[in-house]
């Protein structure tokens, strides 16, 4: 699942922007990276990277 996440994250930036919504750096955009800390941190903890 995570793995779609980042490829749907990947996506969305494809096109050489830099943030999710709008040229400036929003909620959107804090709220994807503490999804994404949040959950490779626990990975990284149980050993699952």
């Amino acid at each position: 699942m995570l793995e779609r996440e980042l490829d749907w994250l990947d996506a969305q930036l494809a096109d050489g922007r830099r943030f999710l919504v709008g040229d400036n750096f929003s909620r959107a955009d804090i709220s994807v990276n503490g999804g994404v800390v949040r959950v490779v941190g626990k990975q990284a903890r149980i050993g699952m990277t």
